[in-house]
């Protein structure tokens, strides 16, 4: 017989072996040991900030007699809309409610349809608010006959559109100071033109070319667009690009929001003043000029919640927009819980109780 003999392995080639065949549990050993130290630091960490939270008490001074500046007051401004009288000609008036609106500090009111009713009702609405120390925020609206087929419709006459301009201007602006002239109400809405941001933008430099026009009148600003949805930033983007490529005058950029969640109306102002810084136009003011929880008439505009809600939006917007025109000075004549400061009748509502409260809120913060 012939004996044979087992051949002998190598002691690296055996650990090479077992190596390839174990090297995922190996691995996942490497790895558990060199997370032991970060583990273990990690762990004292917490632990000592959570002794610390639970031993230490708070230690929160507050000097109030340090200086803060000026209270800024941001909400002292309602807007009034189209609706109308029961006689279906006439817009409902804030005149049976302008003491009522002294009372609150109210120092700021929107006025729409500015072109499509008789001028002289609303030249008795700017003259009582600019007499009470106020200022007219006048949206430049809508087209007259001379100059679209429709209140809304394409213009088919330009020059007619600057010439009803600057003689609007004129006349308002001869006799009342620091008036806001906003171009259009809402063009983005489907209402009230549905115009894209080139279509806005060629309204624009017309209407600021007309306003450039006027001479000898009292100062007055210009601006715009009055968004109806800020949510459509590429809209609103393009608007204000167009403005600083063609340096066009613009005193104040403003924008419209109705939404339940306060913090919404933060990322608004997050989203404007990046986009102002962007193009160079970080100085330009803010105005939020139709503002609430909900556009559509409802019983939320009857409750405590849209007071509390008015509270907590103008605290979010305190110190970064110029004024906010709450939406609206006088309910409409619509039932179940129109959108006003006051009822129809001049009746207040809890949101009056709130504006009230703030009203009284005066001097260094």
């Amino acid at each position: 017989t012939k004996r044979f003999k087992k051949k002998q392995i190598p002691a690296t080639v055996k650990l090479m072996g077992y190596f390839k065949n174990n090297f995922l549990p190996l691995l996942g050993l490497a790895l558990l040991l060199l997370m032991i130290p970060v583990t273990v630091d990690l762990g004292q960490r917490v632990s000592r900030l959570l002794s610390e939270a639970g031993a230490v008490p708070a230690n929160i001074i507050v000097d109030a007699g340090i200086a803060q500046g000026s209270l800024p007051r941001p909400w002292e401004g309602v807007a009034q809309g189209g609706e109308l009288e029961q006689d279906m000609k006439t817009l409902i008036s804030i005149l049976p409610i302008t003491g009522r609106l002294q009372n609150l500090n109210i120092k700021y009111v929107r006025f729409d349809h500015i072109f499509n009713f008789p001028l002289e009702d609303r030249m008795r609405e700017i003259r009582a608010i600019s007499a009470l120390g106020g200022f007219p925020v006048i949206s430049l609206s809508y087209y007259p006959a001379d100059v679209a087929k429709s209140w809304t419709g394409r213009p088919y006459n330009w020059s007619a559109w600057e010439a009803d301009v600057t003689s609007l201007i004129t006349r308002i602006s001869r006799e009342t100071p620091n008036v806001y002239y906003e171009v259009w109400n809402e063009p983005d809405g489907k209402d009230f033109g549905n115009m894209n941001p080139t279509e806005y933008l060629t309204l624009y430099k017309h209407t600021v070319a007309a306003a450039n026009r006027v001479n000898n009148v009292q100062p007055f600003r210009i601006g715009g667009p009055a968004l109806a949805n800020p949510d459509n930033k590429n809209w609103m983007k393009q608007f204000v690009a167009g403005v600083a490529a063609n340096n066009l005058r613009l005193d104040f950029i403003s924008w419209h929001r109705y939404h339940k969640d306060p913090q919404v109306f933060t990322r608004d102002l997050d989203f404007i003043d990046d986009l102002l810084f962007a193009n160079n136009l970080s100085d330009r003011e803010r105005l939020i000029t139709e503002w609430g929880t909900d556009p559509v008439v409802g019983p939320i505009h009857l409750g405590t919640y849209e007071a509390a809600h008015f509270a907590a939006v103008t605290r979010k917007i305190l110190d970064r927009v110029k004024v906010a025109t709450k939406f609206e000075a006088r309910d409409g004549l619509a039932a179940g819980g129109g959108l006003g400061i006051f009822t129809y009748n001049g009746g207040e509502k809890p949101i009056t109780v709130a504006l009230r409260l703030l009203s009284k809120m005066s001097g260094n913060r």
